[in-house]
């Protein structure tokens, strides 16, 4: 597979958490990514901020350990399909990271949490071996540290070896959360009603979002590859109807970023 394949696969895991690296290097290796990105300061902001953009992915054999935002994943390769596990920490809001917001901001945090949850990822090929591939991804994770929220996220695109040098991707996505999850992020309650000015709200489960991601990566040498992404997420149902977002924030959620990629080993 080539350098641009696997690159552009790992740098819209370590983005968007849309793809993971369906097609994994051949070989044993490492690899660290660094980037800067612009991204919403809470789910369903309309202020934005730079965010770090640190990631690295390890391969042995069949089994694959790589980071996902704030979170680690460990993989097994099943053929063309894979299997794994996650454990990440979610940021909350205004907890980990700032809110501008001052209303939402008043709402009080909510505290960042551990998850974990398993994942499964299949890459089929669309023609000839070394072109054009489907990837797909699907993950659960369960909100354990202080509710017993879960949250879904799937995407599926083609990724696709436009020359020796340069991979480019398209990528849909969807989340479907819990009642408990989205209560924990879109809710307001009485307390936080009258703190902030907003009002009252109670969210419920349902379709939380739907996104589109374009990547594009080149390579630099034979160990060094530069992508950029953007991406765009509308929020659904009760989380786009919460006036932490109808009322404070947007429901169009952007993200763009640039990422340096540096292959150790053979």
């Amino acid at each position: 597979m080539p350098w641009t394949h696997r690159a552009a696969a790992a740098t819209s895991l370590w983005f968007f958490a849309a793809t993971a690296a369906h097609a994994q290097p051949p070989a044993d290796g490492l690899e660290i990514s660094l980037g800067l990105g612009a991204a919403p300061d809470y789910l369903g902001s309309d202020d934005y901020v730079a965010a770090p953009l640190p990631g690295f992915q390890y391969r042995r054999g069949d089994m694959a350990v790589r980071s996902n935002n704030l979170g680690v994943e460990a993989t097994w390769s099943l053929g063309p399909a894979s299997i794994g596990a996650i454990a990440r920490l979610d940021p909350g809001r205004n907890d980990l990271f700032d809110v501008k917001d001052r209303a939402v901001k008043r709402l009080g945090r909510v505290k960042a949490a551990a998850e974990v949850g398993a994942l499964a990822e299949a890459a089929f090929p669309l023609g000839e071996p070394g072109g054009a591939m489907l990837v797909s991804r699907i993950s659960l994770v369960r909100r354990v540290s202080d509710s017993d929220g879960w949250l879904v996220e799937a995407s599926a695109g083609p990724l696709v070896q436009l020359s020796p040098e340069l991979s480019v991707s398209a990528f849909v996505s969807a989340s479907v959360q819990s009642d408990g999850y989205a209560d924990t992020f879109f809710s307001v309650d009485g307390a936080g009603a009258a703190r902030s000015g907003l009002r009252r709200f109670k969210a419920g489960g349902g379709c939380r979002d739907v996104g589109v991601l374009l990547l594009a990566t080149g390579t630099v040498s034979e160990r060094v590859a530069v992508s950029v992404i953007a991406s765009y997420t509308r929020l659904q149902g009760d989380a786009r109807r919460s006036p932490i977002v109808s009322d404070r924030g947007a429901a169009g959620q952007r993200f763009a970023g640039v990422s340096l990629t540096y292959r150790f080993g053979r």
